[in-house]
């Protein structure tokens, strides 16, 4: 990944945009924001999963349901499979503190966040408030065990799509 990508951060043109669409749009204009979509293109471009960052005490909403339960229900290889990180606690940028570097900063986050990680098996949006089936992947992992687990996830996911691009190739 490129040093300039890295660095990136949220866009407040993009949040200044979110914020309006809640506000001028009908109350009925429901929308979703993904928190991190995680892709790849080898053998073929293709969405590797959804990751949705919560604490945990956070719950699914409304159109987290709608959405994620689409996702999972697909076929293979169509299917886009839903995971929750959750947060032990909640992630604090320590990047605006100006007694730390920015390397500092991300030194500090690598011992402090501690990470669950849930597949979402089932969600549905019509209960208030709307419920969800999940099944744990990964306990109490920091970021080298989240990032351990995440390769594993993209090789797996990747292994999918091949024998899907051998299937087409076959049945042609």
């Amino acid at each position: 990944m490129r040093q300039s990508t890295k660095r990136q951060r949220g866009s407040k043109s993009r949040d200044f945009f979110k914020y309006l669409h809640k506000q001028l749009l009908d109350k009925a204009s429901w929308a979703l924001d993904c928190d991190l979509m995680l892709v790849d293109k080898i053998p073929v471009p293709f969405i590797v999963a959804l990751f949705d960052i919560k604490t945990v005490r956070d719950r699914i909403s409304f159109t987290e349901a709608i959405a994620y339960q689409q996702f999972i229900s697909r076929p293979q290889p169509y299917r886009i499979p839903v995971y929750f990180i959750y947060a032990n606690q909640a992630l604090k940028s320590d990047a605006e503190d100006e007694s730390l570097s920015p390397v500092d900063s991300i030194n500090k986050a690598k011992l402090d966040h501690r990470f669950t990680v849930t597949e979402l098996v089932y969600a549905d949006c019509r209960p208030n408030p709307p419920i969800s089936e999940e099944r744990v992947i990964v306990e109490n992992v920091n970021w080298q065990g989240l990032a351990a687990w995440e390769t594993q996830l993209r090789a797996k996911r990747r292994q999918e799509m091949q024998k899907h691009v051998l299937h087409l190739a076959i049945n042609k």
